[in-house]
């Protein structure tokens, strides 16, 4: 099972160690890391992750044991068919609307800049079900690319 969990973590050395020990003594194994250190609030830094659980291990049991070394454990959810994936565009004239995110698709990060020539660059994170994710990332594309901008796609799609 895939389990997808966000931890509050304090802003110093080690503190991600106990959250990888922990899994690691379950037997989890780690698929992805996004340590956020910017969006810090009060001196605390949401990690996200992804973890594969071995048959024998229930989520409960990782809360338990995050929380039992002093872990703050935010979300802790079942990630089914659900992906998550960034995409990266440049050389626009402005970023496109997201009007056309279905409500299934979540738009968990989003930044931008304009550069001191007027174009604009952007990074999108979207997390939904795989299919409607893949419809968002084709049709930002095809914005993205009718405003004469380089588009970016998500690693697994660059590699298949």
């Amino acid at each position: 099972m895939r389990l997808e969990l966000t931890v509050a973590l304090p802003d110093r050395p080690g503190e991600l160690l106990k959250v990888l020990e922990a899994l690691a003594s379950l037997g989890c194994n780690v698929v992805s890391i996004i340590h956020e250190r910017e969006k810090a609030v009060e001196g605390l830094v949401p990690v996200d992750l992804a973890v594969d659980l071995p048959c024998d291990v229930e989520p409960r049991e990782v809360r338990e044991r995050l929380e039992a070394k002093g872990v703050l454990v935010t979300r802790l959810q079942e990630a089914v068919g659900r992906v998550r994936v960034t995409v990266v565009a440049s050389r626009l004239s402005s970023p496109p609307a997201l009007d056309f995110v279905k409500p299934g698709v979540r738009v968990v990060g989003l930044e931008g800049e304009v550069g001191v020539d007027g174009g604009a660059s952007f990074k999108v994170t979207l997390e939904g079900p795989l299919s409607e994710v893949h419809e968002a990332v084709e049709e930002l594309k095809r914005r993205v690319e009718g405003q004469g901008g380089l588009f970016i796609p998500p690693m697994e799609e660059a590699l298949g």
